[in-house]
């Protein structure tokens, strides 16, 4: 039976010892003997040990805070790898900024801007189909056609199929449509899918209801798919790809948002959070974003504006590999087509390192980022976490052309920057005084921090005002299955992409919120296009198509033939028009043709009568007060799209072709428009 015994203090002092006693590493044995001669020589007590080296054969030293069991290769990579003599390279620089020749800075040689011409369709819906265009939503319809085929040969009863004809299917004007649906669900927020087509008094919209029917909606939300579920690779498969539910429309955009628009000299990369807390094997958590579980995707965007040139979603690691420099290698990966042309790029302490800033700077790209302390390469004097800096001071190694900054404003980190040095900068903001300072009358001062600091912060926001836009009128529905969740993201990707670029061409840029809501018109057939400039008499215009301002037009028009008139032959002129009315989205509906069949019905029958006679729309006039009327037409007809009682001459066309179609019908019957 084995005993356990106490180690005696030359056995202690032999595994403790670092330098001297490298060999006593492997396994250590002892006889008996020499442990009841030594335990017996000395009891002194000995000093609580800080880290153990290598104890190898699952020996441990305990003490009193409980586990010592740090090996050597740990402790090597917490002050960095390569030899602490040398200080891994670095230097103290010639003055305490740095110095950095700009000879050796790249030049920009790029020229930012629009690489495609700008659409001749001005509007949301022109700049959006320069991601989405008719490529892809042609891929959108063949797919859910053959998915709804694939579900009735294998669940002939599935629900959702009798409101389904797998003849016809679905075509591209529905598919608009339900685009256009999603992002209106981003900007009306209701709890239930089934909620934005309730009749109730409280939730009910209209607008869903007449561009779609409540279960056509969710059939075809249902069969929507991307890519053909039997062609699929099955895992294991040497062209098994994790992202094949997507990878067509996700390359798509891949391809457009690099190909439309080239960004300017600084760019920074950083990575974003999808929401997401179903399943899916690569679900990520990082405690420190808005959204902490999610699926993370990594961008390469414009530090200006925000502007998305290049994307990557992570996927896990490659099976049971162990990864190695992930962070830098997705930097090499994303600014692989922007090397060589002077662009600088800013990132975080997640992708920088010494050999990264070394590598860029050899392909003509700049770099400048946050580094964690305890990353290989680093200067190890300055890293150590025994080293204290006062807060606003700076110190400085530099190794050849890269500088290493630690700085400690509201907390103490470090930078690698082979363009910006840390000589201080006026930030132009001022100083908040504290209430000490104000009573002993000091003045208020601008700020002032190290330059590559300055321009960091100017810079590295570019990926957070993208997830900005992100969250506001997300169209993500609830589903289980994640590949609707990233299709959708993607589709809100391409509304922010499409924002941005009419924003920055255009002379009236537009809030969000305006954006969508048009872009949601314009997709459903339900709004006026705006093509030109409403005070232009001669804007040239499309067959049928209105433009806003053509009655206030036409009513000037008249109202100065009337004048010229009554001057020639004595004839009463009539009055001016009145003021322009707004027009509203049931007036977009009322005028608008396409896709939105205007017909003559019948009345629907009452209890008493089985063809009802109502008061028309158009020709019924009623006084100031409603009380009494002018002129009071019935009908028994009415328009099917709009349901409104019409009759049908000449109220019917009237009224699909005026705005206000009330004083036309005045006009028309020579009443006069002063209403008793």
């Amino acid at each position: 039976m084995n005993r356990r015994r106490a180690l005696s203090r030359e056995e202690i002092l032999r595994m403790l010892d670092l330098d001297d006693h490298v060999e006593h590493d492997s396994d250590i044995s002892f006889s008996p003997e020499e442990t009841s001669s030594e335990s017996e020589e000395e009891t002194v007590p000995l000093p609580r040990p800080v880290v153990a080296r290598s104890i190898t054969s699952r020996q441990t030293l305990r003490g009193r805070g409980g586990s010592a069991r740090r090996t050597s290769r740990n402790r090597i990579g917490a002050r960095g790898r390569g030899s602490t003599d040398d200080n891994n390279g670095w230097l103290e620089p010639p003055n305490p900024f740095g110095l950095i020749s700009e000879e050796d800075i790249p030049t920009y040689t790029g020229v930012s801007g629009m690489k495609v011409p700008l659409p001749t369709d001005r509007t949301p819906l022109g700049y959006f189909t320069l991601f989405v265009d008719n490529v892809v939503i042609d891929r959108f319809v063949l797919e859910t056609n053959k998915f709804a085929k694939q579900v009735k040969e294998h669940l002939p009863d599935f629900y959702y199929l009798k409101r389904w004809n797998c003849d016809t299917g679905t075509d591209s004007t529905e598919m608009r449509k339900l685009i256009g649906i999603l992002m209106a669900m981003g900007v009306v927020s209701k709890p239930t899918e089934r909620s934005y087509w309730s009749t109730n008094s409280i939730m009910e919209t209209p607008f869903f209801k007449k561009v779609m029917p409540r279960d056509r909606f969710l059939a075809l939300f249902t069969f929507w798919h991307l890519n053909d579920n039997e062609e699929a690779p099955l895992p294991g498969s040497p062209d098994y790809d994790k992202l094949y539910k997507i990878q067509p429309f996700f390359s798509h955009l891949q391809e457009r948002f690099s190909s439309v628009y080239y960004p300017e000299e600084n760019m920074a990369v950083d990575e974003s959070v999808m929401p997401w807390r179903g399943r899916v094997a690569w679900r990520q958590f990082i405690a420190n974003k808005p959204c902490r579980y999610g699926m993370k995707l990594y961008f390469l965007c414009e530090s200006s504006s925000g502007y998305i040139v290049k994307m990557k979603m992570y996927t896990g690691k490659d099976g049971n590999k162990r990864e190695v420099d992930h962070g830098p290698n997705v930097v090499k990966a994303l600014t692989e087509d922007y090397r060589n042309k002077g662009h600088t790029i800013f990132t975080d302490s997640f992708f920088t390192s010494s050999d990264l800033v070394t590598y860029m700077q050899e392909n003509g790209t700049s770099y400048v980022g946050t580094v964690l302390k305890h990353r290989r390469g680093n200067p190890t004097d300055i890293s150590s976490k025994d080293m204290k800096v006062a807060k606003g001071k700076t110190v400085v190694r530099q190794k050849n052309n890269v500088v290493a900054v630690r700085y400690n404003d509201r907390k103490d980190f470090m930078l690698l920057s082979s363009k910006f040095t840390a000589e201080p900068v006026d930030t132009g903001k001022t100083v908040r005084l504290t209430r000490e300072q104000r009573q002993r009358g000091e003045e208020a001062r601008n700020a002032v921090k190290p330059m590559l600091v300055h321009e960091y912060n100017k810079s590295m926001n570019g990926v957070d005002h993208f997830d900005q836009h992100l969250s506001y009128y997300s169209f993500n529905r609830k589903t289980v299955k994640w590949w609707k969740r990233a299709a959708t993201h993607l589709l809100h990707m391409a509304v922010v992409q499409a924002m941005i670029l009419f924003n920055k061409y255009e002379d009236k840029p537009k809030p969000q919120a305006d954006f969508v809501l048009d872009l949601v018109m314009q997709l459903t057939n339900c709004g006026v296009v705006e093509r030109q400039d409403p005070a232009d008499p001669h804007a040239e215009r499309q067959d049928g198509e209105i433009l806003a301002g053509d009655d206030e037009r036409q009513g000037n028009d008249e109202a100065a033939a009337g004048e010229v008139e009554a001057a020639a032959g004595g004839v009463e002129a009539e009055e001016p028009p009145q003021k322009r009315m707004r027009v509203k989205p049931m007036d977009f509906e009322r005028l608008s043709h396409a896709d939105n069949p205007h017909r003559l019905v019948p009345n629907p029958p009452t209890a008493k009568r089985m063809r009802a006679v109502r008061n028309c729309e158009c020709c019924t006039i009623a006084s100031g007060k409603k009380q009494t009327y002018i002129r009071r037409g019935q009908t028994s007809y009415m328009c099917k799209a709009c349901k409104v009682p019409l009759c049908p001459d000449p109220c019917f066309s009237i009224y699909h072709s005026t705005k206000d179609y009330k004083r036309e019908m005045r006009r028309y019957y020579s009443i006069n428009g002063e209403e008793e």
